[in-house]
């Protein structure tokens, strides 16, 4: 659901911080932020790259923090294909949910 992501008090902070609490502004972005989700649905997103070549990019989750949240590991130079932005932030996109 696209605004299961709001469901959190700290996410809820995090946007008011990020616009120095200006409460308008923080306001706008989560509408923004809301409205992305609701179009891209990233939770069932795929990488039309990772299909044909499981070494297309170099970001990859090497494990987990300690409040649960995906550690990355990337190096653009192992990447088979990392010359096309768009892909290679959606499938950001995709380790991140």
């Amino acid at each position: 659901h696209s605004s299961y992501f709001l469901s959190n008090d700290g996410t809820l902070l995090r946007f008011l911080r990020a616009r120095d609490g200006n409460v308008k502004n923080a306001i706008k972005m989560i509408h923004n932020a809301y409205t992305w989700r609701k179009e891209n649905d990233p939770p069932n997103m795929t990488c039309p790259k990772c299909t044909n070549d499981p070494l297309a990019h170099s970001v990859r989750i090497v494990g987990w923090d300690k409040q649960g949240r995906p550690v990355l590991y990337t190096c653009f130079n192992q990447a088979n294909d990392r010359w096309d932005a768009t892909v290679n932030i959606k499938h950001l996109v995709i380790c991140l949910e």
